[in-house]
């Protein structure tokens, strides 16, 4: 918003009204950055630890196979 804002018979100060729609942003921000570190550090993290684990295990079974 700008800071003020200009009508026939009056004129608006919005500097409350911006502050306002920083903090939410602000807020807003927090909450999605917030989602996106548990998303990253339980839903995706335990799916790369089972394909690497599962890669572990073929090179493990490779290795015995050929030994063996």
């Amino acid at each position: 918003m700008p800071k003020e804002l200009r009508m026939n018979m009056f004129l608006i100060d919005c500097t409350e009204l911006n502050k306002r729609l920083c903090d939410e942003c602000t807020s807003l921000i927090d909450r999605i950055l917030l989602r996106a570190q548990e998303y990253v550090l339980t839903e995706t993290s335990t799916g790369i630890f089972s394909m690497v684990k599962g890669v572990g295990d073929k090179f493990s079974q490779r290795s015995n196979e050929s030994t063996a």
